[in-house]
C-alpha cells in the first residue's frame, strides 16, 4: 500500500494545474457530472480564488486508508513522518446497524493529540542539521606528515584528497576493501558507480561525501595501515585564519 502511494504522490507531484483540471474532468464525466466544473471545484478544495501553477503540487499530502495497518507499514509511515513527508495513516471501522452502515473514523499516525508536538520536533531537527551541516561546512583539515609536509586547503575536501595522493592512491587501493572505505563506500576505487561525490585523481575516483570529522578519521586510518606518520586535525574557522595569517 505504501509503495503504490508514494509512486502516486511521485505523480501528482509533477502535475500542473491545468492537468490536474483535465484529469479532474475526465473523472467528473465517468460519474455522470460532466455538468460540474472541475476548475471551481479544484479550488474550492485548494480554498483558492484563482489558478496558481507554481505552489501547485509544491507539497503532496498521503492519506492510508484501511480497517488494519501492519507493523511494517506503520513503521514506515513514522519513518517517513519523521523526514517530513506529509503521509497518515486513518482506520475505517465498519459496522452495521440493522439496515445502516457505520463507519468509525480514526487517525492513527500520526495521533491528533500528539501532531503539535511532533511537528515541533521536526523543525527542532531540522534545526540541528542545519547547524551540523553549517558547522561541518565551515572546518578545516590540517594534515602533518612526519617528513615535513603540511597540506591544509580552504576547502576540507581538498585537503583529504591532496593528503590521500601523498600517501599513494594506488597504494591504498591496494589495501584490504574493509580498509579502503569511507563510510561504508569505496574510498578509492576504479570506477564513478557507487560513490556520491568523488574527485577524478590520477585516473582513480576518490569519495569525498562525509563529515571533516570523518575524513580526519579516515586519513589517520589509511596512515596506520600504510605505515606512514601522520598528525591530522580539524580547525575550525578561525583556527584556520590564524595559521593563515601566521
Amino acid at each position: 500500500m505504501e509503495l503504490q502511494a508514494l509512486r502516486y504522490a511521485a505523480m501528482i507531484s509533477t502535475m500542473t494545474f491545468e492537468k490536474a483540471e483535465g484529469t479532474y474532468r475526465e473523472h467528473l464525466e465517468k460519474l455522470g457530472r460532466s455538468n460540474e466544473d472541475p476548475q471551481q471545484g479544484l479550488l474550492e478544495f485548494l480554498d483558492w480564488d484563482n489558478p496558481n501553477e507554481k505552489p501547485f503540487a509544491k507539497d503532496v499530502r498521503m492519506i492510508l486508508v484501511s480497517s488494519n495497518f501492519s507493523k511494517e507499514l506503520t513503521t514506515t509511515v513514522l519513518w517517513l513522518n519523521e523526514r517530513e513527508i506529509d503521509i497518515r495513516c486513518v482506520r475505517l471501522q465498519p459496522y452495521s446497524d440493522k439496515d445502516r452502515i457505520l463507519l468509525d473514523v480514526q487517525q492513527v499516525i500520526p495521533l491528533p493529540e500528539t501532531k503539535d508536538y511532533q511537528t515541533q520536533l521536526r523543525e527542532q531537527k531540522q534545526r540541528e542539521k542545519t547547524a551540523e551541516r553549517q558547522r561541518g561546512e565551515n572546518t578545516k583539515l590540517l594534515v602533518e606528515f612526519s617528513e615535513g609536509r603540511d597540506i591544509c586547503k580552504k576547502v576540507a575536501a581538498d585537503t583529504f584528497v591532496e593528503a590521500l595522493k601523498h600517501m599513494g592512491l594506488k597504494r591504498i587501493l591496494d589495501l584490504d576493501p574493509s580498509d579502503n572505505r569511507l563510510q561504508g563506500r569505496s574510498l578509492v576505487s576504479r570506477d564513478d558507480s557507487e560513490g556520491l561525490a568523488q574527485k577524478l585523481v590520477e585516473g582513480l575516483f576518490v569519495e569525498t561525501n562525509s563529515s571533516t570529522k570523518a575524513k580526519k578519521e579516515c586519513l589517520d586510518h589509511i596512515a596506520k595501515k600504510l605505515g606512514i606518520e601522520i598528525k591530522c586535525s580539524v580547525l575550525s574557522p578561525s583556527e584556520y585564519q590564524t595559521r593563515k595569517s601566521g
